[in-house]
């Protein structure tokens, strides 16, 4: 076998061999993805549309940010084949967007966003003569993976930020909401300009306190790098002021001491946390917690949606890997007049 591979490479250029590898894996993707979607005909309605359902066969630990990104790689795959997108999220429960006791009983997308295509209810898609079900992990093989994108700039992902603005349209009361938190907290700075901040602390605190579930994760920012950070880059884009967008209690009261009132956050939120008061961090299966239980998973998810909102609404934006700034991106549309984004690579135990 050794013999014959050797004289391929030695008779077929590097060039071709490379051509030839890519054609056979975009083959090889079809072909998994024709064999995961067959068509189910559950009815009579509407014989000259074809449905695309978007949901998991397996309950999933994904939160908002991920679950959007997710439901974005099938809105790009169903409209470029003429299907129309419909979240079903309540045949399949996701964790981090729904309390159990709702499990099964509502659609879950739909505490948060408009149905991608509107005018077709659940129902009538299932008396449908044209169902497609999504793959049983919850997207199309071959998905673009968001863990890659480092700059905005970048034309493989125009398609998506296409769709994002075409189809993925925040709940009016939500939104309305959301810009009201806006009109309030960033007037405050008074016109000038706001970097957004989108910390991950649980990134850096799967690293120090060595925690399986991180690994093959990003690694993260201690608190003093996010605040040597966050002064260099306000300096860099021409920023007075900063919006906070953290995942930890320690983290966020280390960056209000540092800036004071150059430091825009919502109030009120329930954070979790990963690092005590003196920024030591828990040990694993203690770090993570939400610090208060008085709200329902959907009532922290739509302040977590808010608050990404408005870090989409900045004026600069400085991040690390995580599902959260990504979000944050697609909703700003590439509108940020600056953008910078630290890549220390993945945590490998």
């Amino acid at each position: 076998m050794n013999f014959l591979l050797g004289i391929y490479r030695k008779l077929v250029s590097e060039n071709v061999r490379r051509a030839y590898n890519e054609w056979f894996q975009r083959i090889k993707i079809v072909y998994k993805n024709k064999r995961a979607m067959r068509v189910h005909r559950y009815g009579e309605l509407n014989k000259d549309k074809t449905f695309y359902v978007i949901y998991s066969q397996w309950p999933q630990s994904w939160g908002l940010a991920t679950t959007v990104s997710i439901v974005l790689n099938n809105i790009k795959y169903a409209t470029e084949r003429g299907w129309i997108p419909v979240v079903d999220l309540k045949r399949c429960y996701i964790k981090g967007v729904q309390n159990e006791e709702h499990k099964g009983k509502e659609n879950a997308w739909e505490y948060y966003f408009e149905q991608p295509a509107p005018g077709y209810s659940l129902e009538d898609v299932y008396q449908s003569s044209r169902v497609i079900l999504a793959p049983d992990k919850g997207q199309p093989y071959g998905s673009v993976d968001w863990k890659q994108m480092r700059e905005l700039s970048d034309e493989m992902y125009t398609p998506y930020f296409e769709a994002m603005a075409k189809y993925i349209r925040i709940r009016p009361d939500i939104l309305k909401r959301a810009q009201e938190i806006r009109k309030t907290l960033f007037g405050r700075a008074g016109g000038s300009k706001i970097l957004g901040i989108g910390m991950r602390a649980g990134l850096y605190w799967g690293e120090v306190a060595h925690t399986e579930m991180y690994v093959n994760h990003p690694k993260g920012l201690n608190i003093d790098e996010y605040i040597e950070y966050a002064h260099r880059y306000m300096r860099e884009f021409g920023c007075e002021y900063l919006f906070l967008s953290p995942d930890d209690r320690y983290y966020a009261e280390r960056m209000k001491r540092e800036f004071g009132e150059k430091c825009l956050y919502m109030e009120g939120r329930t954070l979790p946390r990963y690092f005590d008061e003196e920024g030591h961090p828990y040990k694993e299966g203690v770090g993570g917690h939400i610090e208060t239980d008085h709200q329902s998973t959907e009532e922290r998810a739509v302040d977590y949606l808010i608050e990404t909102y408005l870090l989409s609404t900045c004026d600069a934006l400085f991040r690390v890997q995580g599902g959260g700034s990504v979000l944050a991106c697609l909703l700003n549309n590439r509108r940020y007049e600056n953008y910078y984004m630290v890549d220390r690579g993945v945590y490998r135990g």
